[in-house]
């Protein structure tokens, strides 16, 4: 993933549970989520990249 400009939503549905989507400035595709929970072992992060987008009949959808 190379350098870009890109808006982030932050949003917490839990209390122990954050989430960041970050939209590409220029298209406002989605092109990277970053999940954490708060455990009693720890936090976790999953995070979740996404650059592969095809279009589909003028839409554009995310491969794999």
């Amino acid at each position: 993933m190379g350098l870009q400009t890109a808006y982030v939503v932050e949003y917490s549905e839990q209390k122990n549970e954050t989430t960041k989507l970050y939209f590409d400035a220029e298209t406002g595709l989605a092109i990277r989520s970053v999940e954490s929970y708060e455990k009693p072992e720890g936090t976790f992060t999953v995070k979740l990249d996404m650059d592969d987008y095809r279009s589909v009949d003028g839409m554009m959808f995310r491969s794999g």
